[in-house]
């Protein structure tokens, strides 16, 4: 007998390994997602900066 398809104990085995692979990926993500913020946040801080110093150059005080 030609059967097509999967079986469900085939299809639990994926959907576990699917699970076990973002729980290990999602951690990771949320980490490289907050060092990208804080990234944005200090080249942010560092354009004030700049700003500030060319304003102070320019106007006097």
């Amino acid at each position: 007998m030609n059967r097509r398809g999967f079986t469900l104990v085939e299809l639990l085995a994926v959907v576990a390994v699917i699970g076990l692979l973002a729980s290990i990926a999602l951690p990771k993500y949320q980490h490289l997602r907050k060092k990208a913020v804080a990234t944005e946040v200090m080249a942010a801080m560092h354009a004030v900066r700049a700003g500030a110093f060319q304003y102070n150059e320019t106007v006097g005080a």
